[in-house]
């Protein structure tokens, strides 16, 4: 069976956009966190400058911050797709055989292995420094720190923004990766405190945030302590311990044992194979070799005595960590715990004529050191508490009393409304009421009253000559041979050329009629 499973999860984003993950299987999430510790000090020897804060143990939001203090612009760029930006052959050069096999999927650090966000910043080292220089050489001095995959820049000049997005852009785009325009933003201290990787940086220091208050001030009130107790750690905006490299561990003698050869550690820091090993070496003493520095058996004797110290060194931190944070954490909830019997017994038995503070400082606590000596105590303000539970109660009142007067102002203007609509219904079918009578009253009369239909009779006129033109001057439809015609006058005309035209009346009654006419010729004068 091959180390290397996973499965592939899509988490929904929104507007039909799909976060794609992929999730080791236990065994290999176990093997690639065993590269972790090598590749984090990879990134520590080559960020001299201190560039990179993201997922790098000994720095974070709370150090990436203090980097943009006392700044009037702050540009933040974000890159999209960032760890399935980052390939193989960015990194190549950094990993071993095997960390290459099994740090990455069909040839790409995808997101959801533990050892992606480290190689993204061995990818991106390179870049960090031509950033560095590249606006070194435009003259204006700006601090450029990068957390994960936002890159932040202070400076003092608000032209300048236009001119740095530019060469970021143009420097991002030429090693394979893309800004994402949508999380663009730009900063002013005139409109207040910047917000940095969740942190409120000002003029001269780092503070938490108001959203970051209020929370905390939810916690307490809704009593939930776990939360309490990191927000409470969050708002201190401690700096991470540091983290030691092995360069560092040797140069320090930090360990108890005496059993490594330390004029020749400067080397093992790096763990260099043998062969570079011994190149090194000879470099160093101009060429003279050293007997025990061709000696292989030595040389992997002193680096796994090394490496066995170091992994107890961590060890032994880990756990000291470990029970500092389990102490603050059974002090504050004790804390906590009396803080809220306190506010249930000023419920219970409120107090007369106190005067709150106009100023309501946020609890805090001292996070305590970790070194051996026994941690700071917790220090919750309690009578701040008690203001804010009780001024929490007072709004709450107040507020209900509130809707409590909108809902009796919104039912009488809705009984209002209703009483006005019946009165004009009532006004409406009172002056209805006549006319209904009288479609009624008509309808009944119509109901009862014969029409009389008059029939239609037919008429025939019989004209000399027989192709006299007849017609019927008060109606539009034209003569024909017993055209039917209703009771009533009609104006009849004959005519025709030569002969003298006959208009006359006749009348129209219950029974058919015919006309007898004869046109008299026109006499013609001869002319001599």
């Amino acid at each position: 069976m091959t180390l290397k499973q996973y499965k592939i999860i899509k988490i929904s984003k929104g507007k039909g956009v799909y976060r794609t993950i992929y999730a080791p299987s236990k065994a290999y999430k176990t093997k690639l966190k065993t590269f972790l510790l090598d590749l984090q000090q990879k990134v520590h020897n080559v960020d001299t400058g201190q560039i990179v804060h993201g997922f790098l143990r000994g720095r974070g939001p709370v150090s990436n911050a203090q980097k943009h203090v006392g700044y009037n612009y702050t540009l933040s760029l974000d890159l999209k797709d960032f760890f399935d930006s980052v390939t193989l052959e960015m990194v190549a050069e950094y990993l071993n055989e095997e960390e290459q096999q099994l740090c990455f999927i069909d040839g790409i650090a995808r997101q959801g292995l533990p050892t992606s966000p480290v190689i993204a910043n061995l990818a991106f080292l390179k870049l960090d420094e031509q950033i560095k220089n590249t606006i070194a050489e435009e003259g204006a001095y700006t601090v450029y720190t990068r957390y994960a995959d936002d890159l932040i820049f202070s400076f003092n000049q608000r032209e300048f923004a236009e001119t740095l997005e530019q060469i970021i852009r143009k420097i991002v785009t030429e090693a394979g990766f893309v800004l994402n325009d949508k999380k663009r933003k730009l900063q002013s201290a005139k409109s207040g405190r910047r917000i940095i990787t969740g942190i409120a940086v000002g003029e001269r220091s780092i503070y938490p945030t108001r959203k970051l208050k209020r929370r905390i001030r939810a916690a307490l009130h809704q009593q939930k302590r776990a939360e309490a107790f990191g927000l409470l750690s969050w708002s201190a905006c401690k700096v991470p311990k540091a983290f030691y490299t092995d360069r560092d561990l040797l140069n320090k003698n930090i360990f108890e044992e005496e059993a490594l050869d330390l004029s020749n550690d400067f080397y093992l820091s790096d763990l260099l194979s043998f062969e570079e090993y011994v190149t090194l070496v000879e470099g160093d003493f101009e060429g003279n070799a050293i007997a025990h520095e061709h000696d292989r058996s030595k040389w992997e004797k002193q680096k796994n005595a090394f490496l066995e110290q170091r992994d107890a060194f961590y060890l032994k931190e880990k756990e000291r960590t470990k029970a500092a944070k389990k102490v603050t954490r059974e002090k504050i909830e004790k804390s906590l715990t009396a803080a809220v019997h306190d506010v249930e017994t000023q419920k219970a038995t409120p107090k007369k004529g106190v005067v709150k503070p106009t100023a309501k400082p946020m609890p805090t606590f001292d996070a305590p050191d970790t070194k051996d000596e026994a941690p700071k105590e917790l220090a919750v303000d309690f009578e701040t508490l008690k203001e804010i539970e009780q001024e929490r109660a007072e709004e709450f009142q107040k507020v209900k009393k509130e809707r409590r007067h909108q809902k009796e102002v919104q039912h009488q203007k809705e009984e209002e409304s209703i009483e006005k609509e019946r009165s004009l219904n009532k006004i409406f079918m009172t002056s209805l009421l006549p006319i209904v009578v009288l479609i009624l009253g008509m309808s009944y009369y119509f109901s009862k009253t014969e029409v009389e239909i008059k029939p239609a009779y037919p008429l025939f006129v019989n004209t000399t000559p027989y192709d006299a033109r007849i017609q019927i001057l008060n109606i539009k439809p034209k003569y024909e041979v017993g055209i039917e015609l209703k009771p009533g006058k009609y104006d009849i005309l004959i005519s025709k050329k030569g002969y003298k035209s006959q208009r006359f009346w006749i009348t129209m009654e219950h029974e058919p009629v015919v006309i007898t006419r004869e046109l008299k010729k026109i006499k013609k004068r001869k002319v001599y």
